[in-house]
Order: structure tokens, then sequence, then C-alpha cells
């Protein structure tokens, strides 16, 4: 709970226990939360890299495009079931980013 101290300045206003705010519980509802948004935000960047390939790909853009938003997300979910800190879905987003860049460029 929060301590009150009347003997200060503001008597009476509650100061907070962070130790308390930040339990197990809570922290890991938070860490849940900061898991979901970076799952999130990849694979916001695995439908940007195929729009990418849709827009300048020369080689099979469609099921390029469409490959990368598959193996994208396969590799977000392997990654939150296994708990890491998104490497794989991070170099998958990298090799398909330089797959695409050379379909675009030819």
């Amino acid at each position: 709970m929060a301590d009150i101290h009347p003997d200060t300045e503001g008597a009476g206003a509650p100061i907070h226990d962070w130790t308390e705010h930040l339990a197990l519980d809570k922290k890991q509802g938070y860490d849940f939360f900061v898991s979901l948004m970076r799952a999130a935000l990849l694979l916001i960047a695995f439908a940007l890299t195929a729009l990418v390939s849709f827009a300048f790909g020369h080689i099979l853009p469609v099921g390029l495009g469409f490959l990368v938003i598959v193996i994208g997300t396969l590799a977000v979910l392997i990654d939150m079931a296994r708990h890491s800190h998104f490497g794989l879905a991070l170099s998958v987003l990298a090799v398909s980013a330089l797959v695409i860049a050379v379909s675009a460029m030819r």
C-alpha cells in the first residue's frame, strides 16, 4: 500500500510504492504488452516489405510479396512462442528486404 507521512510538507499525500506497483503479476502484463507491440511492429514491417515487392518487383512480385508475409508471420509467431527477443523475425525481415531489393533492381 501507499505510505502516508503526516510530518512532511503535503501531509496526507500518498507516496507511490513502485515495488508494489511493479509486482510480478503486473510486470508479466507489461512484458506481454511490450512483446505484443514488438510483434505488431514487425508484422507491419513485413507488410511494408511486401508492398515494396508488389510495387517495384520484377521477378514474381505478387508471389514474392505474399511469401514474405507468410514467412514473416511464421517467424514472428515462432519468436513469440519461444519468448525470445525476435532475432529470428528480424533476420528474416533483413533477408527478405535484400531479396526484394535485388528483385526490384532487375
